[in-house]
C-alpha cells in the first residue's frame, strides 16, 4: 500500500484457469509477469497453432483499428495449457467459431470494440480449460500484432482508457492515419503476423 492506495492485480493460475487477485505494491511488475507467462504459452504451441493465432490477429486488429460488423473470428482446434503437456488439448468444434455482432445484434462502430473486448474476456474465464487458453492466446497475439506490425515505429501514441478499465488501451487518434502520415508504403491490411517471440 502506497500513500493509502492499494492495486490489487488479477494473477491466472493457468494449471487450474483460476484468477487470484493479489496485493501489490507494483502494479507494473505483475503485468510484465503476465505477459511473460503469455509468452511463454505462445511460444510452447505446436507452429500450426502458432500461425493460425496469427491469422485471426491480423483479423481482429483490423477490426479494432476499423470496426465493422459483425466480427468473426476462430479458436485454435487445439492448445497447450502448460509447459511439459503431453499433448494438446482439443478445444470443442462447437466452442471455435464466434461472432460478435451478428446480423440480428446490430452493433454500432464504436460500439463493437467493447463487445469484441468483452466476448474474448468470457471465453478467457470458461470453465473448459482450453477455450480459456485459446482466448487468452487470441488476445495476447492480437496485442503483439497490434504492437508489432500496426503502429508506426519512432512515433509517440497516447492512450486512453474505456469504461471500467484502469489501463489505458484505445488510442487518442486514428491509428491507420498516423500510420499513412509516417509510412505511407505501410499499410494495416497486409498479411503479416506477430513477430514470433
Amino acid at each position: 500500500m502506497k500513500n493509502g492506495i492499494v492495486n490489487f492485480m488479477y494473477k491466472t493460475d493457468y494449471t487450474s484457469n483460476v484468477m487470484v487477485f493479489v496485493e501489490e505494491e507494483n502494479g507494473a511488475g505483475e503485468i510484465k509477469k503476465e505477459y511473460d507467462a503469455r509468452r511463454a504459452l505462445f511460444g510452447i504451441q505446436p507452429a500450426h497453432v502458432q500461425q493460425f493465432l496469427e491469422n485471426q490477429a491480423r483479423i481482429l486488429a483490423e477490426t479494432l483499428i476499423e470496426p465493422k460488423a459483425p466480427v468473426h473470428f476462430n479458436l485454435p482446434e487445439e492448445v497447450i495449457s502448460r509447459p511439459g503437456q503431453a499433448a494438446p488439448m482439443p478445444v470443442s468444434e462447437k466452442q471455435r467459431e464466434q461472432l460478435v455482432g451478428g446480423i440480428l445484434n446490430r452493433i454500432a462502430r464504436s460500439e463493437i470494440r467493447a463487445a469484441l473486448q468483452q466476448r474474448i474476456a468470457e471465453l478467457e474465464q470458461s470453465t473448459s480449460q482450453p477455450i480459456a487458453v485459446g482466448a487468452m492466446l487470441i488476445r495476447h497475439v492480437t496485442a503483439m500484432y497490434l504492437v508489432h506490425k500496426m503502429l508506426p515505429s519512432g512515433r509517440t501514441v497516447r492512450y486512453r482508457t474505456m469504461d471500467g478499465e484502469e489501463i489505458p488501451s484505445l488510442p487518442e487518434e486514428n491509428p491507420r492515419e498516423a500510420m499513412k502520415e509516417i509510412n505511407p508504403s505501410r499499410h494495416p491490411g497486409e498479411n503479416r503476423g506477430p513477430e514470433s517471440s
